[in-house]
């Protein structure tokens, strides 16, 4: 695979849902350990954002307005997260959720990969991302979970053993609002009717995410 093919159509969906979650089935599939799965994915993210870095000295300086005002946010919420994880007032809460901001940093890092080259957006990317994450929430519905301590009036669905309820339902989110974009911008009737059936599968991914016990 050449560098330019896959900024131009996996780059996107490797850090954005849709590829993560196809690769957090593989476990429940094939019944192995989880966390190996899921950090290898994390390692191959890593390994290719610095594939992107490698090939545009300018990642890390020439930063314009916006991406200043972003990265000052991005290090003040990090701030928050590392008092939260390292120092937290609440003695009795033993998660600290040191993962979460070291996930935080990595994801800050990956970030920075997304400037400059518009090939990053480019409709094969776009058709690649809509395509892998209708497959993998399809798979979800099949998949999903009953997570019984998440609320104690209504009955909660994780996508599976990784992808908690939370993220399960911004998944279905993303695709109904990605495939409205799809609708508005191509002009075709098949197109269009296909991302109408894109919305729906959406929509029918939140709807499974809550049920109510009563």
């Amino acid at each position: 695979m050449t560098f330019a093919e896959y900024k131009e159509k996996y780059h996107f969906s490797l850090n954005f849902y849709s590829l993560f979650l196809l690769v957090t089935f593989v476990p429940d599939i094939l019944h192995v350990n989880a966390s190996l799965i899921k950090y290898s994915f994390w390692f191959l993210r890593i390994v290719l954002c610095l594939w992107v870095y490698s090939k545009n000295k300018l990642y890390l300086v020439k930063f314009s307005r916006l991406e200043v005002l972003f990265i000052i946010l991005s290090l003040i919420y990090a701030v928050r997260i590392f008092v939260d994880a390292f120092f937290n007032p609440l003695y009795f809460l033993e998660d600290k959720e040191y993962k979460d901001f070291l996930g935080f940093c990595i994801n800050f890092f990956l970030a920075l990969s997304f400037r400059y080259d518009p090939a990053y957006h480019s409709e094969k990317s776009f058709r690649f991302f809509c395509l892998s994450l209708t497959i993998g929430l399809l798979l979800a519905f099949h998949y999903a979970r009953e997570d019984w301590e998440l609320d104690a009036n209504n009955l909660r669905y994780d996508a599976n053993s990784t992808v908690n309820a939370i993220i399960y339902g911004q998944m279905g989110l993303a695709l109904s609002l990605v495939s409205v974009f799809g609708i508005i911008n191509y002009k075709k009737f098949f197109l269009r009717l296909l991302f109408m059936l894109l919305v729906l599968i959406g929509i029918i991914s939140s709807l499974k995410l809550v049920q109510d016990r009563r």
